[in-house]
């Protein structure tokens, strides 16, 4: 998962992110964390959990620690998606186990930060990511327009990786480090601010992208786009210059919910009702025969 970089820093490390959990008031959120009982999860969310943590860590300890630990967060959460997995790993090498369920409760519950990403639907996040479309077509005008206009992308399609998975499976472990510690320090708008950031640090390769999948390839971060065009400091200090005074996020989350969302999300429950009525219609005529 850091490809060596935590036996290469050594003790400094552990230095660096020793002030995460004070960020985060993680010291509200200490508390025992309730081991997942047989029933509690689907098969297939425990089956889900079990894949993940092979994906998250190659050491089996590791491996069962965290699937444990996701578990009893699925519960707690009454919800699991796959960046929790990638997130709490993240955390677990650096902190105890308490520390990181006590981080990650915060995450996910404090309004500052992620509440509701971590969903099935993940409906906060995709009206996030809407929220964030008319913020980037007033800073990087060109590249919105682009992407918007020419290749009809939004940013519901690409932001999961940077947002809900917090940049920890797109940026090289050092860099993913940098970008929690300014995350935990300025919440949601600085995933706003970073978000921008990149499509400037980008938009030379965005604005000579030919097809959907070389802008997607950019907006991945991939490791040769990388390796091309490397992200430095200078993004990051790029990023914390950017401001949203004029930004009241309650009212521009309604509106975007309901300009971009609402129809759609109403339309999908109708039709999965729909579904529910046509499975007991059959179930019933089964019982007939």
């Amino acid at each position: 998962m850091d490809d060596g970089f935590l036996q290469a820093q050594g003790e400094a490390i552990y230095e660096t992110t020793s002030t995460w959990a004070g960020l985060l008031s993680a010291e509200t959120q200490l508390r025992p964390l309730q081991e997942a009982k047989e029933g509690d999860l689907t098969a297939d969310v425990d089956r889900i959990i079990e894949k993940d943590a092979e994906r998250t860590f190659m050491q089996p300890c590791q491996r069962e620690a965290l699937s444990r630990v996701m578990r009893s967060l699925a519960v707690e959460f009454k919800n699991y998606a796959q960046a929790m997995s990638y997130v709490g790993g993240f955390l677990m090498l650096m902190h105890d186990e308490e520390t990181s369920v006590a981080m990650m409760r915060v995450l996910n519950g404090n309004p500052k930060y992620i509440p509701g990403y971590w969903t099935t639907e993940a409906i906060a996040f995709a009206t996030d990511a809407y929220v964030f479309l008319p913020l980037l077509e007033a800073h990087e005008p060109e590249v919105a327009k682009l992407l918007k206009e020419k290749f009809c992308i939004m940013p519901e399609t690409y932001l999961q990786k940077w947002w809900v998975a917090l940049c920890i499976q797109s940026l090289p472990f050092e860099l993913g480090v940098v970008y929690l510690k300014h995350f935990f320090e300025g919440g949601y708008i600085f995933l706003f601010q970073f978000a921008i950031a990149l499509h400037w640090h980008f938009k030379e390769k965005l604005l000579a992208a030919k097809d959907h999948a070389e802008v997607y390839s950019i907006l991945r971060l991939e490791r040769k786009v990388l390796q091309e065009t490397p992200i430095t400091e200078a993004v990051f200090a790029q990023a914390l210059t950017y401001s949203f005074p004029d930004l009241d996020i309650d009212k521009a989350r309604q509106t975007a919910y309901d300009t971009h969302l609402k129809a759609r999300i109403e339309r999908a429950r109708q039709l999965a009702e729909e579904d529910d009525d046509l499975s007991d219609f059959d179930d019933e005529d089964e019982d007939d025969e």
